[in-house]
């Protein structure tokens, strides 16, 4: 019986989320045609929007407890690759945050918003179940 509500409550909070991504798709793309009267603007951020849906359905693919094991870890590659930013980075645009792999530059700040995604949603869900704080 409780399963079911927990199983109800999180197809009402996925609806609640799906709706306001939409909503926000919608209200940018929007705006964007507004604002510059471009229509190639309205596709290219249409493609971005359904790359990251596509990549949000990979991510829900993965285990969770296996994320979980490996946050940790992630975070501190995400705080190596920073500091190697300081020490190795290019200077792209007046700014240096990239590293250059050959051909490629990363800009490693953005995979740490992910990690540290990863890592504070592993220290709620730790700190919910567990009646403590994350450690």
């Amino acid at each position: 019986m409780k399963n079911e509500a927990v199983k109800s409550e999180a197809g009402f909070l996925s609806a609640n989320i799906i709706i306001s991504i939409v909503v926000l798709y919608l209200v940018s793309v929007t705006m964007i045609y507004l604002v510059t009267k471009s229509f190639n603007l309205v596709i290219m951020q249409t493609l971005w929007y359904i790359v990251g849906s596509v990549g949000i359905a990979i991510i829900r693919l993965f285990d969770t407890k296996l994320i979980e094991k490996y946050a940790i870890w992630l975070y501190f590659g995400g705080i190596l690759s920073l500091v190697a930013v300081l020490l190795f980075g290019s200077n792209i645009n007046g700014a240096q945050r990239w590293l250059k792999f050959g051909p490629v530059s990363l800009q490693t700040s953005e995979f740490m918003k992910i990690f540290l995604c990863v890592v504070f949603g592993t220290c709620h869900r730790k700190a919910s179940s567990d009646k403590t704080t994350c450690q």
